[in-house]
């Protein structure tokens, strides 16, 4: 996002929680870019790639770029304008883990 108006806008089009459609762009280290709706980059760290409930860490078992996947807002990033994805459950969601 270049200006506040459109980060406000962003933000209010993919609220915190929402379900989103969402192209695969890139493979990086730590995680996939991601294309929304109307151009917007978006990005899934490895670590909030669950489909299923199970990590995937191996990126051989990653979405294929230029493919569409379902996901979910998980936090919009103000310091850098940055739209946070997860696929699957939270993370503190898994078998065995609590959150304080």
């Amino acid at each position: 996002m270049t200006n506040d108006a459109e980060w406000a806008a962003a933000k209010e089009r993919f609220p915190i929680g929402s379900a989103v459609a969402a192209v695969v762009e890139q493979h990086l280290p730590f995680g996939m870019v991601v294309t929304l709706p109307g151009g917007l980059p978006a990005l899934i760290d490895a670590i909030s790639y669950r489909p299923g409930g199970e990590d995937v860490f191996d990126h051989s078992k990653w979405p294929a770029t230029g493919e569409s996947i379902e996901a979910v807002v998980a936090d919009h990033r103000d310091r850098n304008r940055q739209i946070q994805l997860r696929v699957g459950p939270p993370v503190w969601e898994k078998t065995g883990s609590v959150r304080a």
